[in-house]
């Protein structure tokens, strides 16, 4: 036989066995062995086989999840609800509901109902309550087992607590003369600053002064809502203030804030004086002892003349020119401060600072701070004072615009007429 038929043969067996296998599935009619084959529709095995529905398809559970505001007993201002609906063409059912988690929440009443059966279109609903509002972030969540037909599966909402959030509020701190609300402000000293907390109605404030300059002896006045307190600014330095702020349910979702009051005096050449009881702790009020501060114009005057010396009983002269000093204030009972300011000294011009004890109980120590331009360039102690009338000479400025000087005297004297630069109206006691 020759090959090429042989060939055709083999083919053509092949061939048939193909057609043969195809048609073993086939009853009834003819099958073209290269056309499309509809299995599912053919197969009469298919037709036994029942799919069982999908219970999250037909009872569709809403919302995916409940998140509860922070300190909030509702959802959105309103009931929070879950809402099972029955959306197929069979009837399903509604079998268990649990909750697992925490113990700060509750489900309404509904459960009572259960099982509860939804035919197409029906729905029904399940309440949650938050039992404990106090601040938390846990949850759990709701199980609900659901059945169509035979399908039972559980479905989940998860609930929770959104995390606290600090509102939005701003500290509005002013001296009568600048404001800020920053957290901020300079000042100068010898202002009363206030502060007003704007937003966090009713909220718990609390105010604390956890820092004051190194002489001052001020308080803290807190208004009685807490929500605003004054300071008056006694010293130079930086004084700080906390802000703590409690929501009603006693949740903490804001930091405390410092405010900064930082007291710096304005103009060029500034002497404070205040005095206390210890050299090393700043005294409170209500001392009963008069310590006066003396600022001299060395080359022109001695101590207790006037105009030249500035006293208690010579605040303001006017004699000095363009560079008149000033005296604040003449503290008799306290422990200061008094405070010297000058805008202009006179470049090359000597000044002496001296503080008379006029009326001394016990031991007692004067602090002088110089400052200049805002900058605090001395810090001295006197000895012990002892006795009224006593005279401390501290220190002699010789001034430069650019860059004064500061020896310090350091003398202590029984009175202000035994000093070398007494001038005949020094002040005798």
């Amino acid at each position: 036989m020759p090959a090429w038929t042989r060939n055709t043969c083999l083919v053509s067996l092949y061939l048939g066995l193909l057609v043969g296998l195809l048609a073993c599935g086939r009853t009834g009619e003819d099958i073209d062995a290269f056309g499309p084959v509809d299995v599912r529709g053919d197969a009469a095995f298919f037709d036994d086989i029942e799919i069982p529905p999908d219970p999250s398809a037909l009872l569709v559970v809403t919302p995916d999840e409940l998140v509860f505001d922070d300190g909030a007993a509702t959802v959105g201002g309103g009931p929070a609800r879950i809402t099972v609906e029955n959306v197929g063409d069979a009837p399903g059912s509604v079998q268990e509901v649990s909750y697992e988690g925490s113990s700060f929440f509750g489900l309404g009443p509904e459960v009572l109902d259960l099982p509860v059966t939804l035919q197409t279109g029906q729905e029904w609903q399940l309440s949650v309550a938050r039992l404990d509002l106090q601040p938390n972030i846990d949850g759990g969540y709701i199980r609900l087992l659901t059945q169509v037909g035979d399908a039972l599966l559980p479905q989940y909402v998860p609930v929770y607590v959104r995390p606290p959030v600090c509102p939005e509020y701003r500290v509005r701190c002013g001296d009568g003369v600048r404001t800020s609300t920053t957290g901020v402000l300079r000042t100068e000293p010898l202002r009363r600053v206030e502060c007003l907390v704007e937003g966090l109605d009713g909220w718990a404030l609390g105010w604390q002064l956890v820092q004051r300059a190194p002489a001052s002896s001020e308080r803290l006045n807190v208004a009685a809502d807490g929500r605003a307190f004054s300071l008056a600014i006694d010293t130079s330095g930086d004084y700080l203030v906390e802000l703590d702020m409690e929501r009603g349910d006693g949740a903490r979702p804001c930091l405390p804030q410092l405010i900064r009051l930082l007291a710096a005096p304005t103009s060029d050449l500034h002497v404070e004086l205040t005095w206390s009881r210890s050299p090393t702790q700043v005294s409170t009020r209500g001392g009963g002892m008069d310590l006066d501060l003396h600022f001299l114009w060395r080359d022109r005057g001695g101590w207790g003349s006037t105009p030249w010396d500035v006293h208690f009983r010579n605040m303001t002269p006017a004699d000095w020119g363009s560079t008149n000093p000033t005296l604040d204030r003449d503290d008799t009972s306290g422990f200061g401060p008094e405070n010297l300011n000058i805008m202009f000294p006179v470049q090359g011009e000597r000044y002496r600072v001296g503080v008379h004890g006029y009326s001394v109980r016990g031991t007692v120590y004067a602090n002088l701070r110089i400052y200049v331009r805002g900058q605090l360039r001395v810090s001295a102690q006197s000895p012990p004072m002892d006795a009224t009338g006593q005279f401390w000479e501290a220190v002699e400025i010789l001034w430069d615009d650019w860059s004064p000087t500061f020896q310090a005297v350091d003398q202590m004297y029984r009175n202000m007429c035994a000093s070398p630069l007494a001038s005949g109206d020094c002040i005798r006691r």
